[in-house]
């Protein structure tokens, strides 16, 4: 056997073994996942998901921000990471889904970032937004948790 052809067979064994250890090795690396919703004079409101935190802001035009801090499970963190399709987040980034936003309007928003890209749709507040509502349904069901 040629030396070259030996480190070839070790480094193939080597990823093969890495593969089998992680459960799902097509997700993408997400770092934060975030949503909100806007409305022109009345404030807005920003939930920013981590692996482990949950950090949600209210800012209502005439009282001061409110910021709150919760936890993630790990389960609710892989159930949201499972519900983010990388390309039809992208392509769903590229169409305006938000007619009357940020105008006149109620808008609403999600927001992934993978590695350091983050990759943003916006939509009317409410609307279902196919083909990432998964994504939407998991975010929202986060923040429904904090808006109370």
């Amino acid at each position: 056997m040629k030396r070259g052809s030996a480190w070839t067979s070790v480094a193939l064994a080597a990823t093969l073994l890495g593969a089998c250890g992680n459960s799902s090795p097509m997700q993408p690396d997400v770092m934060v996942v975030r949503g909100g919703t806007t409305s022109f004079g009345a404030g807005f409101t920003q939930i920013e998901i981590t692996p482990t935190q949950v950090v949600f802001i209210r800012n209502r035009s005439s009282q001061p921000e409110e910021r709150v801090t919760g936890a993630v499970s790990p389960s609710e963190w892989r159930a949201l990471v499972n519900a983010i399709d990388e390309a039809q987040l992208r392509a769903a980034s590229s169409t305006s889904r938000c007619r009357l936003c940020p105008v006149d309007g109620p808008g609403e928003w999600v927001e992934v970032t993978i590695g350091s890209a983050a990759t943003r749709v916006m939509f009317d507040f409410g609307a279902t937004v196919e083909p990432i509502q998964p994504l939407v349904d998991a975010v929202r069901r986060i923040r429904q948790r904090f808006e109370g």
